[in-house]
């Protein structure tokens, strides 16, 4: 078997030498649009590294608080918007609970610092 390097670090990689290599030697238009792509690596690499568990967690949590509707529609953020806006979410722990975990691992992928 070989050793191959995962995908975050070649985009690692790609990012480095695009930021010290190529982004130097390109015109002021040519530039911005480079900083544009080096920004969307830079938030693919972030989601790509995303902790397995968080995304588990997340997908559990969320398969619990719709558990206990039937299943009219098998989309599970759609179940769950209809059960907060029918009021069956009303002074949930678990539905707080779970939309703290949901926003705290966006901002990791969106705004990591």
């Amino acid at each position: 078997m070989r050793d191959k390097p995962q995908g975050t670090d070649l985009l690692t990689e790609a990012r480095r030498t695009l930021i010290e290599k190529v982004l130097p030697t390109l015109s002021s238009e040519t530039r911005f649009n480079t900083l544009m792509v080096l920004r969307a690596m830079d938030l693919a690499e972030r989601e790509l590294r995303a902790s397995a568990t968080d995304e588990k967690q997340i997908a559990e949590g969320l398969r619990q608080l719709v558990a206990f509707k039937t299943a009219k529609n098998n989309n599970a953020l759609v179940q769950l918007s209809e059960g907060i806006r029918q009021g069956n979410f009303d002074s949930s722990e678990n539905l707080y609970q779970w939309l703290q975990l949901m926003v705290t691992f966006k901002l990791k992928e969106t705004n990591p610092s």
